[in-house]
């Protein structure tokens, strides 16, 4: 199998697992207990697509300038978002009592 199929196929079974993950947790209802996850797991499952398109378009020759910068800013933008939410959530209740 090449590299670049199994790379592949391993990121589209990455966002399946990650998709199984997230309407399991929301089956569940433990979106009220864990809020936190619940927003990482949406987060997450909703820039993958968006990443993995990024990705395969840098193969193509017009896209190695445009969707790398994309990929990079995309990336790199959600992150840390569910960290700085956990933070300073953490810090105003901590504040507060």
């Amino acid at each position: 199998m090449p590299v670049n199929l199994a790379m592949a196929a391993m990121t589209v079974l990455e966002f399946v697992l990650w998709t199984v993950l997230a309407i399991v947790f929301w089956k569940k209802k433990l979106q009220r207990r864990f809020p936190y996850m619940s927003a990482y797991l949406a987060l997450h499952v909703a820039s993958s697509p968006v990443l993995i398109l990024l990705l395969e378009l840098q193969t193509y020759s017009w896209g190695k300038l445009v969707c790398y910068a994309a990929y990079f800013y995309v990336f790199y933008a959600y992150i840390p978002l569910p960290t700085r939410t956990a933070v300073r959530c953490s810090f105003q209740t901590s504040r507060s009592a």
